[in-house]
Parts: structure tokens; C-alpha cells; sequence
């Protein structure tokens, strides 16, 4: 088992684009961990994977050719996105891959979001709804 460590580097925003899930999935495929964070101020996701140094390898080369802004659900901005995504390094740290998140788990969280702006939503017209309730009743 090896732990290595690379960059996808966003040439415009990479932030909130649906890399992140994509890149969950592409993992899962591949039969490895990951751990995928972003690093504010810089158009930057760092990526530890974790498993067999072939998997890491072949997740790796998923990663370059995969378009990992396509799960964006219509976030993308401009189609001329691009990205580079960096060589595999050892990394030397400690990452606890207990809680893993698979490409489900970030599914689900994002239905649940989008399922809590949709009440957040209906919320903003409660107010007006009950005044109308109110004034019929009178």
C-alpha cells in the first residue's frame, strides 16, 4: 500500500464545480481511498490517494483524462475551463481515512442540500402565504 499526493490546478474557479464528488467517484472505480481538499485562495483540489500502488497509478491516469468539471450540475461558468492535474508524489503525512467519503456519500449529501434549499425556499413565501390564509378568513 502507498499514500501519494497530487495537484489539479483550476486555470479559472475549480471551487464548487462538482470536482470534488467526480474525483470521489473516480476513486471508488479505481478501488482506492482519497482524501480531496480545497485550497483556498489558489484554484486548487489536493488529492492523497491511498491503496495498491497500481491502483494509485491507474486513478491517477483516470484523473488526467477525465473531465472532472462534468458532474457540475450547470455550475460550470466558462466552457474553457481548464485544468492540470500534477505528478503523483509520496506524501510523508498522516491522513486519517476513516471517513472516507465515496462518490454516494457526496450524492447524497448533495441531494440533502439541495432538498434543504428547496425548504429554504418555500420558507420565504410561508409569511406572505399565511397573511393571504389570514385575510380570506376575515
Amino acid at each position: 500500500m502507498v499514500v501519494k499526493r497530487f495537484l489539479i490546478r483550476g486555470r479559472e474557479r475549480i471551487h464548487d464545480v462538482g470536482a470534488r464528488p467526480r474525483i470521489y467517484e473516480l476513486a471508488n472505480k479505481n478501488g482506492v481511498k482519497v482524501f480531496a481538499r480545497n485550497i483556498h485562495g489558489r484554484n486548487e483540489i489536493e488529492v492523497i490517494a491511498d491503496g495498491k500502488a497500481e491502483d494509485v497509478k491507474a486513478f491517477h491516469e483516470c484523473v488526467k483524462t477525465a473531465n472532472i468539471i462534468a458532474m457540475g450540475k450547470g455550475k460550470r461558468k466558462n466552457p474553457q475551463n481548464t485544468f492540470e492535474v500534477g505528478e503523483l508524489e509520496t506524501y510523508k503525512g498522516k491522513v486519517d481515512f476513516t471517513y472516507f467519503a465515496g462518490a454516494s456519500t457526496m450524492e447524497q449529501v448533495s441531494k440533502g442540500t439541495q432538498y434543504l434549499k428547496s425548504i429554504d425556499k418555500r420558507m420565504e413565501e410561508l409569511p406572505k402565504k399565511i397573511a393571504e390564509a389570514i385575510k380570506e378568513s376575515k
